[in-house]
């Protein structure tokens, strides 16, 4: 029986998933936990983050380096890690570069689950846990039969020119019955709201032969997942905002007969719905919210 010392303090930097997650551990061990974020993450989320957490998180905003979005804030935690004194007795969890390889135990449990073979494998492209730790175990222990799809936003397809088997399954966007108003807007810097996938660049510490998986890629515009979103939150499934973006894709591929596997990441968060932002009157939208007859409450961990 292993017992944390209520001194342990450890730092990371990512998104809004992996802060809560730190978070939990920190406030479950007695430790004290310090979190790198984007400097565009505005301060209805940070507070978010440190209401659902009750203040068990440290969160720390880095400074513009101009290396693009997701490299500022990795090569400000590794500046404080290397050299800030403050967090030399801080242990680094470094999840970029080491949670898909660590993570194919959930690969292979999921294997042991799953009564079926699927035809395809959808979920979007972040860290890339998902891909190397649960998907491709899947690919390989069938023999390359489930094809890996991984959805793309119009205004972040990175994967098009990576990889030499990849390619792209449908190249437009369905029109959407739902508004779109009732959710918020990307803060300025960010090019879209889904929260997970890397903006301007694939994650640099995946291997090529990580990358090479993926077998297709499938474009979603806003429309599309924000009207998958806003279907489920209709029905009570509150879903965030990748977790809507696999459910779009995959919804496109059941309707033509294959059978599908895809990942739920994150809940519905109470900043995904309009800051100051009205719903257009008579719209899908406004319908929702008077079925729903209240805000979204978070669940505190």
């Amino acid at each position: 029986m292993w017992h944390i010392l209520p001194t342990e303090q450890w730092i990371d930097g990512g998104n809004v998933n992996s802060s809560l997650a730190l978070a939990y551990f920190a406030k479950k061990f007695g430790g004290k936990a310090t979190y790198i974020m984007s400097r565009f993450f505005p301060e209805y989320v940070l507070k978010y983050i440190k209401d659902v957490s009750e203040n068990s998180i440290n969160i720390i905003q880095a400074p513009n380096l101009e290396l693009g979005v997701e490299r500022d804030f990795y090569q400000y935690l590794l500046t404080l890690v290397r050299h800030d004194p403050d967090f030399k007795d801080f242990q680094p969890l470094w999840h970029a570069k080491f949670s898909g390889e660590y993570s194919t135990f959930l690969g292979d449990d999921l294997i042991e689950c799953l009564d079926f073979i699927p035809d395809y494998i959808v979920l979007v492209l972040g860290a890339g846990s998902t891909l190397e730790g649960q998907a491709i175990p899947i690919k390989l222990k069938h023999n390359g039969i489930p094809k890996i799809v991984v959805p793309e936003h119009y205004d972040s397809s990175l994967l098009k020119m990576k990889g030499p088997n990849i390619q792209i399954l449908n190249d437009h966007s369905k029109i959407s019955k739902y508004g779109s108003k009732w959710f918020s807007n990307p803060p300025k810097g960010i090019p879209h709201y889904v929260i997970g996938p890397h903006f301007d660049e694939i994650n640099p510490l995946l291997k090529k032969t990580v990358i090479n998986e993926i077998d297709y890629v499938y474009r979603y515009g806003e429309k599309d997942w924000k009207e998958m979103s806003l279907m489920c939150y209709s029905h009570d499934l509150e879903i965030g905002n990748s977790s809507a973006a696999n459910l779009f894709v995959s919804k496109q591929l059941a309707e033509k007969g294959n059978k599908v596997l895809t990942f739920i990441y994150e809940p519905f968060r109470e900043f995904y719905h309009g800051h100051n932002i009205e719903a257009e009157e008579g719209t899908s939208d406004n319908k929702v919210l008077a079925k729903k007859g209240q805000k979204y409450k978070p669940q505190h961990l």
